[in-house]
């Protein structure tokens, strides 16, 4: 008696405050991001389409590995929100919006302190994860899976035919979008439609109803089709798949205990106390959200792991349909005595205390721009005046998207350099021999070259010390800039020097060679 007043106590006192503890959470993830830099691979992306509205083809003159999906879906955000940082950041809460939307409803009306948690713990993890996840391809598909799943569970209780069926064109459409962005998500077309069939099987119109969530599924993977015909890169795309896409799938990559182990690191906690109410309340069977849910976690997981690289934001299709299971589990009804009587109010207190302490490790971060360096000396040295004759060597590092930052255009398609590295694969060789050909034909008056190294390797300046073309093209040059940098900076939960940079001018009398 004394465990059931105790509880009810607990769960009267902090069920008025969550919706305002979580929403306290929430502007203050706003506020400490709201100045974050655009950086990491989204730069990247908003080069790209900044290209392709300079007449640059997709896989034809520039060379990357990214989905058609990812540059339109990018474009699109960038039309809508801004191509800027702060545009970006608006982007990335937006999805993050969603995603506390999808969770409310997913978790039903009697369970709204949960869906309010869910979200704002999606939020502080996707916060902890540092400036470089905003706005990654993995958290948009994740969010347009967890739509998804909302869309498919209200065509399940809805009475209208009319209000099915475009539930169900929805669910598809986005389950399509998220495939584009990350192929292997693919496979929860397959899933979603055998959990339709079950719950739809006995209705007059389950049939016809399936084969709109199927055609759904399609129309986006059809406009990406038609994004590849308007730009002739149908065949350069299917030669990038079969060759450089598959190089990239081969580099540093992580053994499975390592994947497995680190795609459940932010949810540990959650996961044992969830397999605890799971044995002493006897929450054992799974109704038809714990499925769908179950579903999507599975297909997180799959996407995760057949990426091999182990980056965390390519946990979040996983994460965020695994967060949704265990809260909803534990926010089940169990009895009112004996042990099982404190799971409600430990999972409220435990929530609660891990996205305080992810919110203080996203305070912790920095929001310096890494690029500021290197966009002073590309105005300081005239460079902002040769656009496309400026050849990034880097990666990782603050070029690609300081010509983005300055809208500069390159010489050359070849910015990401990460492919030249190997000297013994075929496809690194094959892609220096282009290189080298497309430097001839430009000849850029400027080099500019980083540090940053391809995945687990150690910065370096000397990557390219195998390689006697580059070497020499290099001593050609005039070294007229180096950035050294010892101040570390913490963009994510490690802190890091920035990466240095060297520019090169090629002289006026070098013009011939």
């Amino acid at each position: 008696m004394s465990q059931e007043i105790v509880r009810r106590a607990f769960l009267r006192l902090l069920k008025p405050w969550l919706a305002a503890y979580c929403s306290l959470i929430v502007l203050t993830f706003l506020v400490l991001t709201w100045h974050w830099p655009l950086m990491g691979d989204s730069g990247l992306v908003h080069y790209v389409v900044f290209l392709t509205h300079h007449g640059w083809g997709p896989y034809r003159d520039i060379i990357e590995i990214n989905t058609p999906g990812a540059y339109l879906t990018e474009d699109l955000a960038m039309l809508v929100f801004g191509g800027g940082a702060l545009g970006w950041r608006l982007f990335d809460f937006a999805l993050l919006v969603l995603a506390g939307l999808g969770y409310v409803y997913l978790m039903g009306v009697d369970r709204r302190q949960a869906g309010f948690l869910a979200g704002t713990l999606f939020l502080t993890i996707h916060g902890q994860d540092g400036v470089m996840a905003g706005g990654q391809r993995d958290l948009t598909a994740a969010v347009l899976l967890i739509s998804s799943a909302c869309f498919a569970l209200y065509a399940t209780s809805a009475s209208q035919a009319r209000s099915r069926s475009i539930s169900l064109l929805l669910a598809g459409i986005c389950v399509g979008w998220a495939t584009c962005l990350k192929p292997p998500l693919g496979i929860f077309v397959l899933l979603l439609v055998a959990w339709l069939w079950v719950q739809l099987r006995t209705s007059r119109n389950g049939l016809p109803l399936l084969l709109v969530a199927v055609g759904g599924s399609l129309c986006l993977p059809l406009v990406c089709l038609g994004f590849l015909l308007a730009n002739q890169a149908l065949t350069a795309y299917w030669t990038m798949l079969h060759g450089l896409d598959a190089y990239h799938l081969s580099l540093g990559r992580r053994t499975i205990g390592y994947l497995l182990l680190h795609s459940i690191s932010p949810l540990q906690p959650l996961l044992l106390l969830t397999a605890a109410t799971a044995i002493f309340a006897c929450q054992r069977s799974l109704d038809k959200v714990d499925l769908l849910l179950l579903a999507g976690a599975l297909v997180g997981l799959l996407s995760y792991i057949t990426q091999r690289k182990g980056f965390s934001y390519q946990r979040y299709p996983f994460l965020i349909f695994l967060i949704a299971l265990c809260l909803r589990r534990l926010f089940r009804k169990v009895p009112s005595s004996g042990a099982a009587a404190i799971f409600p109010p430990a999972a409220i207190t435990l929530c609660v205390g891990m996205i305080l302490l992810q919110t203080y490790k996203l305070s912790t971060y920095s929001r310096q721009d890494p690029d500021a360096p290197l966009l002073a000396d590309i105005k300081a040295l005239g460079i902002d005046h040769d656009s496309g004759s400026i050849q990034c060597l880097d990666t990782i590092g603050p070029c690609i998207e300081s010509l983005y930052k300055a809208k500069l255009l390159p010489a050359t398609g070849f910015f990401y350099d990460c492919y030249f590295e190997s000297n013994v694969d075929p496809i690194s060789l094959d892609q220096r021999r282009k290189f080298q050909q497309a430097m001839l034909a430009t000849k850029p008056r400027w080099i500019i070259l980083t540090e940053s190294s391809c995945f687990n390797q150690p910065p370096s300046f000397d990557k390219f010390r195998d390689w006697p073309w580059l070497q020499a093209t290099l001593a050609s040059y005039s070294l007229v800039r180096q950035q050294p940098s010892d101040t570390l900076q913490r963009y994510w939960s490690r802190p890091e020097k920035p990466l240095e940079y060297r520019i090169y001018r090629r002289e006026p009398n070098e013009a011939g060679r």
